[in-house]
């Protein structure tokens, strides 16, 4: 037992486990992760020939490094690095831990002379002088002050007796960021799903090909893209969403750019959108009398009327990225998404046609006018679908938990340092004669300007 214990807590352990992982780090970004075999073999090609790569391949499918981060193997490696850092951070521990709390002491005649110490005359009493010395000491940041006089006549103090241990805070750190690294690796996954405007699914693909059931399911209630005026380059685009989870009220949610919607840890963001077109879709329509206005749902051959006219109308034709000729009236398609919608109305009065005509959704001034009535083409419902990323990383909360112990450890490391100043006071021909000595683990520098300040201020 005693040599497993040695074994784990020995420091030649954690480099060899911090080289490996470092290593096969660098080969986690040189292979592409989480992808399908056709992607890693395109990515292997950057670096070797076609053949080459159709050969090494299959090879780094079974070693798992196409998916190192979440291979056993790799979890296993950041599991024996956090248990090698916590067993020799329980060897060396308690032992820092008593030096910390240790009070500071007096120094002997030996101890006195092997440090560097300025020494200083004061025409004060030793009473008098004792209380200046404290009062330094206090402006230069001693708070801990002990005064002993059994023959020693020494004024003791220090500060930053615990920074010694931020070396094991850091240690702390490491295992809460390995932690939450091995939680995400195990518990996280992070996919893609295609949506269309009032289909449900609770389905997603990951990176790497397969499919993951969701524990809720998400249902496209409408999706909303903003183009730029006088440009079909997206401004903003949106889903309205319904999240169901079984024994539980449905939740509303909006997912925008760049401002995802959280449910229950799980992230859904914004990525994309397309066009499909149904047989099913409904064109939404304002149809606007004097006084009143109604939102008519038709689909595609439709006929509606007009409220208080003898006006029919019927969708004949729909353009989803109209380009239209101002002189010849000719209509063409730009692309195969809703950058600029418009429908053909074919316009009936009293049973007569009365001709066609094109409504354009982003310019309503297109829209039919009449006699008290105006048609206007909102939106073609149904046929456009959402792409939304699905992100879960259940150790993330850990890992920020890590990064900041991470910050207070090294601050404690690199700018704090267990610093302790004596002061011998001795009386010589009516003067009192001070003596300042100091040591500190690191810093010495800024130890000798505050032994400086010190005497500065005594002799003020």
């Amino acid at each position: 037992m005693n040599r497993i214990w040695k074994f784990f807590s020995s420091v030649r352990l954690a480099v060899i486990l911090f080289c490996t992982i470092s290593l096969v780090s660098i080969l986690g970004t040189l292979v592409i992760q989480n992808a399908t075999a056709e992607q890693g073999i395109r990515s292997l090609q950057k670096i070797f020939s076609e053949d080459t790569a159709k050969v090494l391949y299959p090879y780094i499918e079974k070693l798992g490094l196409n998916d190192m981060y979440g291979s056993w193997w790799f979890v296993s490696l950041l599991f024996l690095f956090c248990i090698n850092i916590i067993i020799c951070t329980i060897d060396k521990l308690p032992g820092a831990f008593r030096a910390a709390r240790t009070a500071i002491s007096p120094l002997n005649d030996e101890a006195w002379e092997a440090l560097l110490h300025k020494e200083v005359s004061l025409v004060k009493s030793i009473d008098e002088a004792g209380g200046l010395i404290i009062s330094a000491l206090k402006k230069t940041g001693f708070r801990r002050v002990n005064i002993f006089k059994d023959g020693q006549n020494q004024i003791c103090a220090e500060k930053g007796r615990y920074s010694r241990l931020g070396v094991y805070v850091t240690h702390l750190s490491i295992v809460l960021i390995f932690a939450g690294a091995m939680i995400n690796g195990l518990y996280g996954f992070n996919g893609y799903i295609n949506i269309l405007e009032g289909d449900t699914t609770d389905t997603i693909m990951l990176k790497n090909g397969t499919e993951k059931k969701l524990p809720f399911k998400i249902k496209c209630d409408d999706f909303d893209v903003r183009f730029y005026d006088n440009s079909f380059a997206a401004k903003e685009y949106k889903s309205l969403l319904t999240i169901f989870r079984e024994g539980r009220e449905p939740k509303k949610a909006e997912v925008v750019v760049n401002s995802p919607y959280v449910f229950e840890g799980v992230k859904i963001y914004q990525t994309s959108y397309g066009f499909y077109p149904r047989k099913d879709a409904e064109f939404v329509l304002n149809i606007a009398t004097s006084g009143d206005s109604v939102i008519k749902r038709v689909k595609f051959n439709e006929s509606f009327g007009i409220p208080g006219t003898s006006i029919e109308a019927r969708i004949v034709d729909f353009n989803p990225s109209i380009a239209l000729d101002q002189s010849t009236g000719k209509v063409s398609i730009r692309e195969n998404n809703m950058s600029n919608p418009a429908v053909q109305l074919e316009i009936k009065e009293g049973g007569k046609l009365k001709g066609y005509v094109w409504v354009l959704k982003r310019s309503p001034e297109t829209g039919i006018s009449g006699d008290g009535y105006k048609i206007e083409f909102l939106d073609l419902w149904g046929v456009q679908y959402t792409g939304l990323q699905i992100n879960s990383m259940p150790g993330m909360g850990v890992i920020y938990l890590g990064f900041f112990t991470l910050c207070m450890g090294l601050y404690a490391c690199f700018f704090i340092s267990h610093q302790r100043i004596w002061i011998r006071v001795r009386s010589s021909d009516g003067k009192v004669k001070i003596s300042i000595a100091g040591s500190a683990d690191r810093g010495r520098e800024m130890l000798n300007k505050k032994i400086e300040n010190i005497a500065g201020f005594l002799q003020k």
